[in-house]
């Protein structure tokens, strides 16, 4: 029992002072990791919505362009029905194109509720 306890008791001291303890980072380093990410995350999410609503914005400019043709090309036809059903077309496209603006302006919109959201939820506490 006693060489049992001899040949143990180096063992278990040598544990016991090997041992180091657990690696944790410091609760403020994670803290400020979850903030980077979620400022990122967020951050990403407004840029998308920014650069989809400027690219709704440039196709609607470029259709504005050529409804201003159509409307023109419609004042010189002589014929009143085909002029009646060029304008109704123009109506049609201006409609669609009202509602292209509006979508683009909501995800501006968007956009910015996103940086206002950003800046609440990612605050490091």
């Amino acid at each position: 029992m006693k060489l049992l306890t001899g040949f143990l008791s180096p063992l278990v001291l040598a544990a016991a002072f090997s041992a180091s303890p657990p690696q944790t980072q410091p609760k403020a380093s994670v803290t400020t990791a979850a903030a980077t990410a979620c400022e990122q995350e967020w951050q990403a999410m407004a840029q998308r919505h920014r650069e989809e609503a400027d690219a709704m914005s440039k196709e609607s400019s470029g259709l504005r362009a050529m409804l201003t043709m159509l409307r023109n090309d419609a004042g010189i036809v002589r014929d009143s029905t085909v002029r009646d059903a060029l304008q109704v077309d123009a109506d049609l496209w201006e409609s669609q194109l009202a509602g292209l603006q509006r979508q683009a302006a909501s995800l501006q919109a968007m956009a910015q509720q996103e940086d206002s959201k950003r800046q609440t939820l990612c605050r490091v506490k």
